[in-house]
């Protein structure tokens, strides 16, 4: 065998081996660490509070947070889905609900199981944008979601409403993460998902 070949060899060992040194299988962290991760990552925000609607630069802040202090990360796969399911930053409900005003009406309906889901939905339906400004700005505007999440005739409005013109399963959840407890709620499922341990990089 050359010198040349040996070298050859040699390095690819190398390589190898530094490539082994390089993971180290840990077991994952608990969901009340990794919850306590995020709301850190969350109040950081200027005047925020639980039950503010959370957009998708929050949720990128969240999930690096989560992996530089507990060492999961989520594929690249995970990690672009669960951003895209927040709210764009720029979008008319972030503007909405990021004002002072909408950070209040915000707190109000998130005790709602479909508050925002349903805020969402209506404001692309026909005259929904002026709606849900009405709603937003206007005294005891959270009333009307409240209404449908409590009252019998409240829930036959929504079924009403997801008749309408673009305003189907209007009485249905998005998929789309709008707070913290949403965030939460999907780093459990993604915890579920990995198992018992995870491959961490240095």
């Amino acid at each position: 065998m050359s010198q040349r070949v040996r070298l050859l060899i040699t390095s690819v060992v190398v390589l190898c081996g530094s490539s082994s040194a390089a993971v180290e299988s840990r077991p994952l962290p608990d969901p009340k660490t990794v919850h306590a991760v995020v709301a850190a990552a969350l109040r950081k925000h200027t005047d925020y509070q639980i039950g503010d609607l959370i957009t998708r630069t929050q949720i990128t802040a969240a999930a690096d947070a989560v992996a530089a202090q507990t060492g999961w990360r989520l594929n690249a796969n995970q990690y672009e889905e669960l951003v895209a399911r927040g709210i764009e930053d720029r979008s008319f409900l972030a503007r909405q609900l990021t004002s002072k005003e909408g950070r209040k009406f915000s707190r109000q309906i998130s005790r709602y199981k479909l508050g925002f889901d349903q805020l969402d939905r209506m404001s692309s339906m026909p005259q929904g944008r002026s709606t849900v400004e009405r709603l937003v700005h206007g005294p005891d505007g959270y009333k009307l979601l409240e209404y449908m999440a409590t009252a019998n005739g409240g829930r036959e409005l929504a079924k009403m409403l997801s008749g309408t013109h673009r305003g189907g399963n209007f009485d249905a959840e998005t998929g789309r993460i709008y707070d913290e407890m949403q965030l939460n709620a999907a780093f459990d499922r993604l915890l579920k998902q990995a198992g018992q341990t995870t491959v961490l990089k240095p």
